[in-house]
């Protein structure tokens, strides 16, 4: 019987790698996962003694420094006893993160989202086999568990009112640029004589009671709500949304799967954080067509258009949402890739 680790600090690549637990189990092989689903991994210290006897080992690749130690751990464990390992590499550009850099050369294998994703990163691991097996969490997203109605139900939202959904991130000072920003925006539309509400979601990772945000809602002319986990999650909100309004999350691309317009806010502070954790200023996203870019820095003012004022306007944005991201031909295909791989 083969022995698979798993390790995965952050929210998705713990999710996914869950997935392949099942997977693999079902394959005959004993498995066993480190998996912190954004939380921290309390028995990382276990995981050396498991890998020494290990046939092969998967990490993600996680954004923080912090999260990061317990991939890097398994990683040189596995280097030191000779144990073959690998990459599930998540979304765009997770491949080049520099906390990796090290071990890249190392790696048997690098799991990817698409191939175009597989040819940038062959340069960087010119050792490992690279399988462009698609993202298994990403494939839930044309199935999401409540109708447009259904969600905007849960919500108040009435069928006459845009509902401009804007999922916050861990960090407070993120958070407070996109949020004012959006609710700007949309008190610039009330202006207009459009009739929209902001949706802001809290962010599980989000140290911040939703207390800190309540000035959005006292000082906003247009209705604002703040929406927590226990109240309804971030998957159940996107389908009754009319704009998507973030930074560059994977919420933009569930939304995109569910052809819902995404606009993708950055300031320079933004921009070079972006740059930090996956070595690039441009979002794929926005390369790709299926999200449209608004700058809020002197350096790349706002495009005359801005789309968040016609939501109607989106129809090209949705043709390329349906280009980039097909309904998949089967679900669960994604860990049957990386499983195959592996064994």
């Amino acid at each position: 019987m083969k022995k698979i680790v798993l390790v995965a600090s952050d929210i998705m690549p713990s999710q996914a790698l869950q997935e392949l637990n099942k997977e693999l189990s079902q394959l005959s092989c004993e498995v066993v996962s480190f998996l912190g689903f954004g939380k921290g991994i309390n028995n990382a210290p276990e995981i050396p003694k498991i890998i020494a006897s290990a046939n092969a080992v998967v990490t993600g690749m996680s954004t923080k420094p912090k999260f990061v130690e317990p991939e890097l751990l398994a990683i040189n464990t596995a280097i030191a006893n000779g144990v073959p390992f690998g990459f599930y590499a998540d979304t765009y550009g997770v491949y080049r993160r520099p906390w990796f850099e090290n071990v890249r050369g190392k790696a048997s294998f690098l799991f990817v989202i698409n191939k175009e994703e597989a040819v940038g990163a062959k340069p960087l691991f010119p050792n490992a086999k690279i399988v462009a097996t698609g993202n298994p969490m990403w494939e839930e997203f044309y199935f999401p568990l409540l109708s447009r109605k259904e969600s905007r139900a849960e919500l108040d939202i009435a069928d006459n009112q845009t509902l401009i959904f804007c999922p916050g991130a861990k960090v407070l000072m993120m958070n407070a640029a996109l949020f004012i920003n959006t609710i700007e925006a949309a008190n610039q539309l009330a202006l207009m004589g459009k009739n929209p509400v902001v949706v802001i979601s809290m962010h599980p990772g989000d140290p911040n009671p939703p207390e800190t945000y309540a000035d959005l809602i006292k000082y906003s002319r247009v209705p604002v709500k703040i929406i927590t986990r226990d109240i309804l999650t971030t998957s159940d909100i996107v389908p009754g949304a009319d704009i998507l309004v973030d930074f560059c999350s994977t919420t933009a691309i569930e939304a995109a799967h569910q052809r819902i317009p995404v606009i993708n806010f950055f300031t320079e502070i933004q921009l070079g954080r972006l740059e930090e954790i996956i070595g690039t200023r441009e979002w794929e996203l926005n390369r790709l067509g299926v999200a449209e870019a608004v700058y809020g820095n002197a350096k790349d003012p706002p495009p005359n258009h801005q789309p968040s004022a016609d939501p109607e306007g989106f129809a090209p944005m949705r043709q390329r949402q349906e280009i980039v991201y097909p309904a998949p031909p089967v679900k669960g295909a994604a860990v049957k890739k990386m499983a195959e791989a592996i064994l």
